[in-house]
């Protein structure tokens, strides 16, 4: 079985995916119009919009996605990272690309305006049992067995955490205010039947079609528990897994939490003929 990984907001990094949108701009030339400036040219030099949740969220999807379209193979399973859960949904059928990154505008829009509502950030802890929380402070996410991250409203993260250049306390309870918006974003997608396994990184268990609005909301609010996402691909039957998009942070953490799965990467165009060599 061959599943596809889809990295969230951490990913990115400049020129990421500039190799297939120079052949098929359609998706990024969306997201131009959807953030208000040339998104190849930000691909290109990276710097102050990639720290922009509201754009680099349309983006990093409509990298994602152009890059899927240079993938002519069929997916058993799908699941993404957070944000990633949006162009997984569009893998598995559910949703048209298009709609994907307008979704993802509309998601990075709803945070962004939160986070000044409530200012916070995100810290990233190396250790092999849950970190301890404060009131303010809560799981974002269980990356691989001895990577968490916390995320905590201004002035409450651990002391010793490395700070992640995020613009808010992603995952963080205090997101609810953002869920409202979102979930009107959601409401007007045209949702299609999947068309093959949806993996939630809620609690790492398949997700029907059906249910997939209310995991990518209720997923603001709760860590990301992508170790059990991981173990549970490779406990069912999973034995390739092609990382879509800018895959270093996801190649670690599927190494860690699952070693006996085959890692496929689209970094590059070499990258992405490696891949195909291997699976087709």
């Amino acid at each position: 079985m061959i599943a596809a990984l889809f990295p969230g907001q951490g990913a990115e990094q400049p020129r990421m995916g500039l190799w297939a949108a120079m052949v098929d701009p359609e998706l990024l030339d969306l997201a131009s119009g959807l953030v208000g400036m040339d998104a190849l040219r930000v691909l290109e030099r990276g710097g102050p919009p990639f720290r922009r949740t509201e754009v680099l969220q349309p983006l990093l999807v409509a990298v994602c996605l152009t890059v899927l379209r240079r993938l002519p193979l069929t997916w058993e399973a799908v699941a993404g990272h957070s944000l990633g859960e949006i162009p997984a949904w569009s893998a598995a059928g559910g949703l048209e690309a298009e709609q994907a990154v307008t979704l993802a505008r509309a998601r990075g829009l709803a945070m962004s305006r939160q986070a000044v509502r409530t200012p916070g950030g995100m810290a990233a802890l190396r250790r092999t049992r849950p970190p301890e929380l404060t009131l303010e402070m809560a799981l974002a996410a269980h990356n691989a067995p001895d990577t968490w991250v916390v995320s905590g409203v201004r002035g409450k993260l651990p002391p010793r955490g490395k700070r992640l250049p995020v613009g808010g306390p992603w995952h963080h309870p205090v997101m609810a205010g953002a869920r409202p918006a979102y979930e009107e974003a959601l409401a007007r997608c045209d949702v299609r039947p999947l068309s093959c396994l949806f993996v939630g990184n809620g609690e790492g268990m398949p997700i029907e079609g059906p249910d997939v609005p209310a995991e990518l909301s209720a997923q603001l609010t709760r860590p990301v528990q992508w170790v059990s996402t991981l173990r549970y691909l490779a406990e069912n039957g999973v034995r390739d897994v092609v990382l879509v998009g800018p895959g270093h942070h996801v190649a670690s953490w599927v190494r860690a939490s699952a070693p006996e799965l085959r890692i496929h990467r689209t970094d590059t165009r070499r990258d992405l003929d490696h891949t195909l060599e291997a699976l087709t």
